[in-house]
């Protein structure tokens, strides 16, 4: 659960919640002592949580997202 209360459940659900995230809400995810988005990825796809761990505004998750997907996409041809 985000602190905007949004339930996001799949990558899709979080790069369609990521364009209208508040800035307080992301700065409330992400700190120097915390990435609540790594924390979520990273059991399932650690590739992804290593990317997220990099971020630093909401647009550096949406790139994240994009080449994560991209990758994936590329490894199944």
């Amino acid at each position: 659960r985000l602190k905007t209360g949004i339930v996001v459940l799949s990558l899709q659900e979080l790069e369609d919640a990521m364009p209208t995230f508040p800035n307080d809400a992301f700065s409330f995810h992400v700190t120097g002592a915390k990435n609540d988005f790594a924390d979520w990825a990273e059991p399932v796809e650690p590739e992804l949580g290593k990317l997220f761990r990099q971020v630093k505004t909401k647009d550096d998750v949406i790139s994240s997202l994009k080449a994560f997907q991209q990758s994936k996409e590329k490894k199944k041809k």
